[in-house]
């Protein structure tokens, strides 16, 4: 997965698929399977299957906060798609959708890396519909919380 081209991300889900199946797993190391999963599904443009990856999981509020991400990831994927064939309009909409579904991860009571993964996604969101104010404020935030 930390070379995501087609060929290793497909070995890396065959890997993945076969431990599940066949493997007596601990559940966190059950648990980080199925982000693997989802991940390599979303990088391979299998956005569908990597969110039924992830709401197969009994991964609780962990699993939800990665789903969030997850879904905001592919609408960004989605609006840059749409950037690149000229649909500005689109591609800021595509983006704004993605900041509205990172809002439950800025809540208060988030836990903390899941919380900065959505200030920055969602700062990345700003930047891409030319907010450059809250792109900043949010990377900021972010800063903040992980000043090393």
């Amino acid at each position: 997965i930390d070379q995501p081209d087609k060929a290793n991300l497909e070995r890396a889900l065959a890997l993945i698929e076969t431990l599940q199946t066949e493997s007596r797993l601990e559940p966190a190391r059950a648990e980080t399977l199925v982000l693997q999963k989802a991940q390599a599904l979303h990088l391979l443009g299998r956005a569908g299957e990597a969110e039924q990856a992830l709401s197969d999981s009994s991964s609780g509020e962990s699993g939800e906060h990665e789903t969030i991400v997850l879904r905001a990831r592919t609408m960004m994927s989605e609006a840059g798609e749409l950037a690149a064939q000229g649909a500005l309009d689109r591609s800021k909409a595509r983006y704004q959708e993605a900041r509205e579904v990172l809002k439950p991860l800025l809540l208060q009571g988030v836990p903390v890396g899941a919380a900065a993964r959505g200030l920055y996604l969602s700062g990345v969101c700003c930047d891409a519909i030319d907010d450059a104010d809250s792109a900043i404020a949010a990377w900021q935030k972010v800063v903040r919380m992980f000043p090393e």
